[in-house]
């Protein structure tokens, strides 16, 4: 039986030096490979049985039979019963290694596909409405080019994702690459084209829906500016989760009062969703507008940490909508990026900052001034920080604290990453 890596699994060439990134129970994972798995993955392309692997080792390693054997086997048993091993009776030629030593190959895209939306949220951060659509032409073209370089997880979001015109297309290309597919919807389109793309998304184990709920009817209703908003995106729940969609509902805190949070977690998990996330609003766009009043960092700590203690079980989880990271630098510009709808490239899905444009630039080239830049870049932390007001907002996120440092007097962040900074605006 010919070996082969099972669709959308393979071994992802970057400047930092060779992983493997693959499927594990849903979730794609990406970790880095020893010289001896990286020279057994490179053979799992669908011309090679499991016994032509070892003797083939055998030659390049120049070691017996038995003790390549024994190697090779113990690590293509793990990985079939990973299930991330297919056999065929026919030979295949199958991509095993993607990516590049020269530019880094980011892990997660957010294709913002919209500007369009039929709600007008009071705290939409990209003021979403009546705005522009990204050219279809021009949506593939990059979307290919990231699939064919090994980007694992793709994120539609708008505006509304299910208004733009070649949704369903953009689906079915990342579904047929094996490719994760996370989309971040209000739920109020719940059209024939809305429900087959759903029905193409309930046979991935990877792909995931949030739909934002901010409140009972109508608190909810309020704040999208839609009567109908909440019975809708109650509806579109349900479809997602009667179709076995991994399904999460987002709230962004505004001054929700904690006991209509705590009803709407209940209400949630009862609907058969996976996590309930809770976020802080941004001030950006709409919410800066008008001047929208939030809970502060402590309050919502409390708030978070309050839920998870009344509702976190195995199949359900109270979570942070925004995770930040712990390790001073999570990856955006390089790791993550977001392209717009005008086709221009930002770090991360909250960050608006410009950092090339698909219209005028390649995507390589992109690519490979933003990981020189981003990855000297070091986040926000209690190192620099602990004086600030600020500290908790900023700390760990770039997009946050490039916000917030024009609020504060001196940002002791700011001041030191200043050379980075100032290359990268």
């Amino acid at each position: 039986m010919y070996l082969s890596l099972k669709e959308g699994n393979y071994l992802l060439n970057q400047p930092t030096g060779i992983s493997f990134s693959y499927i594990l129970n849903g979730t794609y994972m990406n970790i880095g490979v020893n010289k001896s798995a990286e020279d057994i993955l490179l053979r799992l392309s669908g011309q090679y049985e499991q016994e032509m692997i070892v003797a083939e080792l055998c030659e390049v390693y120049n070691e017996k039979h038995d003790v390549v054997k024994g190697f090779v086997n113990e690590f293509i048993n793990t990985l079939k019963s990973n299930n991330v091993i297919v056999e065929s009776n026919e030979i295949k030629n199958n991509i095993v290694l993607r990516g590049s030593e020269t530019y880094y190959t980011p892990e997660h895209v957010t294709f913002e596909l919209t500007h369009k939306c039929p709600l007008s949220c009071q705290h939409c951060f990209v003021d979403a409405g009546f705005g522009s659509e990204m050219d279809s032409l021009k949506c593939k073209e990059s979307l290919q080019e990231l699939l064919d370089m090994g980007v694992s997880v793709f994120q539609l979001t708008g505006g509304e994702p299910f208004v733009y015109s070649k949704v369903d297309k953009i689906i079915e290309m990342i579904h047929r690459e094996g490719r994760a597919i996370h989309i971040t919807t209000s739920g109020y389109i719940y059209t024939k084209t809305v429900q087959s793309c759903l029905d193409l998304l309930s046979e991935s184990d990877t792909s995931q829906i949030q739909v934002s709920v901010d409140g009972l009817e109508a608190t909810h209703n309020q704040i999208r500016g839609k009567k109908d908003s909440y019975d809708k995106a109650i509806k579109f729940i349900k479809g997602c989760v009667k179709r076995g969609i991994n399904t999460s509902v987002a709230t962004s805190l505004i001054k929700q009062p904690i006991e209509e949070i705590e009803k709407l977690a209940s209400i949630v998990k009862a609907l058969g969703v996976t996590e309930y996330k809770l976020g802080l609003i941004t001030n950006q766009g709409r919410a800066k507008d008008n001047k929208l009043n939030g809970y502060t960092y402590n309050e919502y700590c409390s708030i978070v940490n309050y839920l998870k203690k009344n509702f976190d079980d195995e199949f359900f989880t109270i979570e942070e909508i925004e995770e930040k990271s712990e390790i001073g630098n999570c990856g955006a510009g390089y790791k993550t990026l977001k392209i717009k709808p005008n086709m221009m490239v930002t770090p991360c899905a909250m960050m608006q900052l410009n950092i090339g444009n698909l219209k005028h630039e390649q995507l390589k080239t992109i690519l490979n001034r933003s990981f020189k830049l981003f990855s000297k870049l070091e986040f926000p932390d209690s190192k620099q920080c602990s004086t600030c007001s600020e500290e908790n907002y900023c700390k760990g996120c770039i997009s946050e604290a490039i916000i917030r440092k024009d609020s504060v007097s001196i940002c002791n962040w700011e001041v030191k990453q200043q050379g980075i900074l100032c290359e990268i605006i």
